[in-house]
């Protein structure tokens, strides 16, 4: 039986094997995403922060900075982009999916640029309303 021999793997870079499973056309915003928030760790670039060493103090501390910089919008995008890179963590075992869970319940911006919801219901005779 023949033995296949691979060479090593390269350090897991969670930044980037998050940003590879991105389809092209997604990877430049949440590069620029990712570059934001590392500044905003202290960082000059993705490349040098260590995402699996967020925990919740650190994750809600960063969600309440976006939060008080940015659009709504841009905040989903960033906080998206967090919970992503996050998630390449647990999956390459960087971090286990119990700190994972943790360092990512967060709270998502306020919509203050969108007008209130209200949910649909065909009780009340508005057509087009999901059965559940």
């Amino acid at each position: 039986m023949a033995v296949l021999h691979l060479p090593p793997l390269p350090d897991p870079n969670p930044a980037e094997s998050y940003l590879a499973r991105l389809s092209p056309a997604t990877r430049p915003t949440m590069r620029s995403s990712l570059n934001s928030l590392a500044k905003l760790l202290g960082a000059k670039g993705r490349e040098e922060v260590a995402w699996a060493r967020l925990r919740y103090q650190q994750t809600s501390a960063l969600r309440n900075r976006i939060v008080e910089l940015y659009a709504a919008s841009t905040a989903r995008r960033h906080l998206a982009a967090l919970r992503g890179v996050l998630r390449q963590c647990a999956r390459l075992q960087l971090m286990s999916y119990q700190d994972h869970a943790q360092a990512t319940a967060l709270e998502p911006p306020p919509r203050l640029d969108a007008a209130p919801r209200r949910a649909l219901s065909a009780e009340h005779g508005q057509e087009g309303a999901l059965e559940v």
